[in-house]
């Protein structure tokens, strides 16, 4: 195998990393707004941090470390403009998920933590139905379909 393909296997797995930890924290944060007990939402949460912090942040660092590789393997330029792009999402990607998600849902785990087995309360429910959460996990699947786009299409290229 050549370079280029060695390259290109280590970007994608970086990419399939981001995907699979959208779907975990997508599902997460779904069946915790339907969870029935405090304790139930506690191990949603806790799952959902673990693949915001970790999961993404590591296929983000490989399809970023491979992806650069990548453009000056192929020939292409860190200018054009839907390789900066990428590089501008994945970043607002980062600034969504570790200023305003991560902190947020941790804030709901909190009170959850408080609440032990018990029931879910309304100012549970509250702080799992954020606003600005729903808004956040909508910008992330935007910039997911966006990004893989530029990757796929290359406009410009």
């Amino acid at each position: 195998m050549s370079t280029y393909e060695w390259l290109l296997i280590g970007h994608l797995l970086g990419v399939f990393i981001i995907l699979m930890a959208g779907g975990i924290s997508g599902g997460t944060a779904m069946a915790s707004t339907r969870a029935k007990s405090a304790a139930g939402v506690v191990e949603l949460l806790t799952l959902q941090r673990i693949s915001d912090l970790y999961i993404f942040s590591l296929g983000a660092v490989l399809a970023i470390v491979f992806g650069s590789m990548l453009v000056t393997e192929a020939d292409y330029s860190f200018g054009d403009p839907w390789i900066s792009a990428a590089y501008t999402i994945i970043i607002a990607m980062f600034a969504v998920i570790h200023a305003i998600m991560a902190p947020r849902a941790k804030r709901a785990r909190q009170y959850a933590e408080t609440l032990g087995s018990g029931p879910v309360d309304e100012t549970l429910k509250s702080k799992l139905n954020d606003p600005l959460l729903n808004a956040g996990g909508l910008a992330l699947t935007v910039a997911l379909i966006v990004m893989l786009w530029l990757m796929v299409a290359k406009p410009g290229a």
